[in-house]
């Protein structure tokens, strides 16, 4: 017997076991992303799906049409957030999109049989059931995939991947492809607070992009190669806050959410009847400094009418807000770790860490990790109700110094040429 159900499946099929690497954070789904607490709506009848995807393919056509015979120096292929690609076409380089991962006004990669592979494999995602996502007959569909990829990045003449992570199948198999070819990779970070650290994740491509250097610390405090990492900062956190405000009238509290499939590489279960106790235990603390009420705001993966049926109704109310509404009106924040940390801090609000722990692990089970890890005495963390009420009663705030060691306000992007030949 192996460990856990993915690698007793590939050992039992370990010729494909590549191929099943591919797919692992997507069939893993089929068995862990259930519940009521996550904000998962029903399956949409495969007509919708068809249709909503011819729609799709009609409007990229007219885009590659538009904009056929681009100038560029050197061309990549991408499926960053935000707008990186922008960025990155300013120092002189050109990006595709992938099929998967459009983004208006943007040029994207492949023809159209590559486009109806890809939407055939996300339609098997969503519409198969796991026997059918292991079988022999889905990993050819994902060999012939990744092939289709070889040719096309050999075709385009294309210089460098961007993808945002190394878990799911499509980055994975970019990667894999990418790589293949010698053709220098990068995952550019969505998130500013990493908080999982297994050598695995985030460790599959050939560099790495961070919002600040207190990140690549993190990684490289638990063993991760420095040389791939760099510092680019993020075009939205351009402003350096001068004040932050701290005061009990008017607080948001975020949950501590759970992952609906742990993305490192063994698999983790996190007792989400602790993420209820997290928020009864601030509500406690709360009332004790005289706080009356307080919004609560959800993981954007949650569901709030979930939270709804546990939590106190008379003191939470749910927050609907955009984020940076939210926080602009919020006279405290507190919360776990979590790149709203440095979102608080951009919009000049105090943010408390909360992370009580149970055995030296946080109530999630995983264990305490930088850079929120209490090493910093710049960053005040709460391990328990005490530590949280003296925050309260002392009006504990961050260290203002440490902003821009989370989110470089100088985005940078020249170590492309370094890389990029």
């Amino acid at each position: 017997m192996k460990e856990n159900l993915f690698e007793y499946i590939k050992h039992n099929n370990s010729s494909r076991s590549e191929l099943l690497d591919l797919i692992k954070f997507n069939i893993s789904e089929k068995v862990y992303y259930y519940g009521e607490h996550f904000k998962k709506g029903k399956v949409k009848p495969k007509i919708i799906f068809y249709i909503r995807n011819f729609i799709i393919f009609i409007y990229t056509r007219i885009i590659n049409y538009k904009y056929r015979n681009p100038s560029y120096k050197i061309l990549g292929l991408s499926s960053t957030y935000h707008n990186f690609d922008y960025e990155l076409e300013k120092i002189g380089y050109k990006t595709l999109r992938m099929p998967h991962a459009l983004k208006k006004g943007k040029i994207t990669f492949g023809n159209l049989s590559f486009f109806i592979s890809t939407i055939e494999i996300q339609k098997d995602f969503i519409y198969g059931d796991y026997n059918y996502l292991i079988s022999e007959k889905f990993l050819i569909k994902v060999e012939n995939y990744f092939n289709q990829i070889i040719e096309l990045v050999k075709k385009n003449n294309l210089k460098f991947l961007l993808t945002t992570n190394d878990n799911d199948f499509f980055s994975r198999v970019y990667l894999k492809a990418f790589q293949k070819l010698k053709i220098p990779t990068f995952i550019i970070a969505h998130g500013g607070m990493p908080t999982m650290f297994d050598k695995i994740m985030d460790n599959g491509s050939d560099y790495v992009t961070m919002w600040g250097n207190k990140q690549i610390e993190s990684f490289v405090k638990v063993g991760y190669e420095k040389n791939k990492f760099f510092n680019s900062g993020h075009p939205f956190y351009n402003k350096e806050p001068k004040n932050l405000r701290f005061g009990l009238n008017n607080i948001l509290v975020l949950t501590k959410s759970i992952n609906g499939v742990c993305p490192l590489d063994k698999p983790h279960l996190e007792d989400r009847g602790n993420i209820i106790m997290y928020l009864y235990s601030i509500e406690n603390i709360l009332k004790k400094v005289g706080v009356k009420n307080a919004l609560l705001r959800p993981h954007p993966s949650e569901n709030p009418d979930w939270y709804l049926k546990f939590i106190n109704k008379n003191f939470f109310q749910i927050d609907y807000n955009n984020l940076n509404e939210s926080l602009t009106k919020s006279s405290l924040v507190i919360g776990p770790a979590s790149t709203t940390f440095i979102d608080a801090l951009a919009n000049g609000v105090n943010y408390l860490i909360y992370e009580p722990i149970i055995n030296n692990k946080l109530i999630t089970g995983f264990p305490i990790r930088p850079p929120l890890d209490d090493s910093d005495n710049r960053i005040p963390v709460a391990r328990d109700e005490n530590q949280l009420y003296e925050m309260l009663i002392k009006k504990n705030r961050v260290d203002l110094s440490v902003y821009k060691e989370f989110a470089n306000p100088k985005f940078d992007l020249s170590f492309f040429n370094k890389i990029i030949k």
